[in-house]
């Protein structure tokens, strides 16, 4: 990448690629935002089947699954919203530090939805900020100095109440944090069942297994992975 960019440079295109570049990028969003665009997308993907949707992919799309965002991805999707499926048509789940992001109420709404859209007995596999796994960091701060430092670099206080609150709030980013036993309460007034913690990165369903390392090894210490099946 480097080497292209100093050969651009070089050439005097580097200023009209980059634009050329966002250009493509704006073009895309605007057409992932398209209600044609979207609808034909999840046809396809229900006539293919199995559907595998992956909510809040950012810029990381798995190869085999529809993968869905506000910002990228293959189809826009809002999760605050309702979702755009058929019922009964979705048979996996996946999202990676997404539900913290959005309000209780929100997320309750967003579970009902899912819960409409997925095919009985299908799965999900969602990681978030662990509520139980923070505070056992921030009331064993010797054990945990370099999740201390990493949340705290960019403020002048290295402190585990810094930490705490920086994980709590992100800068206003994030709006609930769960614990197990509270996703398991939401999921199952949702109409989930099987509701588990399992081992992050891990899964025993081989679709869902491998799919949470993003690189992010430090705060892994204080993500929760939860699976459940749609009763």
């Amino acid at each position: 990448m480097d080497g292209a960019k100093r050969i651009l440079q070089k050439l005097g295109l580097y200023r009209f690629a980059v634009a050329c570049y966002m250009r493509a990028r704006y073009l895309r969003h605007r057409l992932t935002r398209s209600g044609y665009f979207r609808k034909t997308a999840i046809t396809r993907a229900c006539r293919a089947g199995p559907v595998r949707l992956h909510l809040g992919c950012g810029e990381r799309l798995l190869p085999g699954w529809l993968n869905a965002d506000i910002y990228h991805g293959d189809i826009y999707l809002d999760i605050t919203k309702s979702l755009p499926f058929p019922a009964a048509s979705v048979d996996r789940a996946y999202s990676h530090h997404l539900i913290e992001h959005v309000e209780l109420q929100q997320f309750v709404a967003f579970l009902s939805e899912l819960a409409r859209v997925m095919k009985p007995g299908g799965s999900l596999h969602f990681v978030t900020p662990d509520l139980d796994r923070l505070i056992a960091a921030y009331q064993n701060p010797l054990a945990n100095q370099d999740l201390i430092a990493h949340y705290c670099q960019s403020t002048a206080f290295a402190h585990p109440v810094e930490m705490f609150n920086q994980e709590l709030r992100q800068n206003g980013e994030h709006r609930y944090i769960y614990n197990l036993d509270f996703l398991k309460f939401l999921f199952e007034r949702a109409g989930f069942t099987n509701v588990r913690m399992v081992e992050y990165d891990h899964s025993p369903i081989p679709d869902l297994a491998g799919l949470d390392d993003h690189g992010y090894r430090i705060i892994d210490r204080i993500s929760l992975a939860v699976e459940a099946e749609k009763a």
